[in-house]
């Protein structure tokens, strides 16, 4: 019989820290929305970073809790759970990325366009299905504008993550 699970202490505030960043970048673009005609995907830029750092089991439960934020914060998601799913398959694809790619200081932009592109792809499907309103002007503005903050944001916060995990945070 094996011992029962215990909760490792000293993980505790790297997982905070982790869901704080979710958080704050689920409630970021609505504030950006007064100053900025497009904001970027900043949920987006931490699912990639936490995939590429942690790979991409990490990276579909940090989508998958991104993408309820972005589905829970108004004006939401239409339909519920469908950002959540989104969001997964996005830091699934991209910790899987991590895994058969050598790093180099392009992965980073590359598997932010790719998560962009098709995080935004999905979007416009579920337009032209009927559910919520995109335009493929403003889809295309949205993933430009999401890979331009990703090139500067998802580098910092990689090397924000590696140092919690060498820090002993988890």
């Amino acid at each position: 019989m094996a011992p029962p699970a215990t909760l490792d202490v000293h993980r505790v505030p790297g997982h905070l820290l982790r869901g704080l960043l979710l958080g704050v970048a689920a409630c970021l673009p609505v504030a950006l929305t007064s100053v900025l005609p497009v904001a970027p995907d900043v949920v987006l830029l931490v699912v990639v970073a936490l995939a590429l750092v942690h790979g991409p089991t990490a990276g579909a439960l940090a989508g998958l809790a991104g993408g309820w934020a972005v589905d829970l914060v108004p004006p939401g998601g239409d339909p519920l759970g469908a950002g959540a799913l989104a969001y997964c398959a996005a830091g699934a694809v991209v910790g899987a990325l991590r895994r058969y790619a050598s790093w180099s200081p392009l992965l980073p932009l590359v598997a932010t366009a790719l998560a962009a592109a098709g995080l935004q792809a999905l979007r416009g499907v579920l337009a032209l299905a009927g559910v919520g309103w995109a335009t493929a002007g403003t889809l295309g503005v949205a993933a430009v504008v999401t890979v331009v903050a990703g090139a500067v944001l998802v580098p910092l916060l990689v090397a924000l993550d590696r140092a919690v995990v060498e820090r002993g945070w988890g």
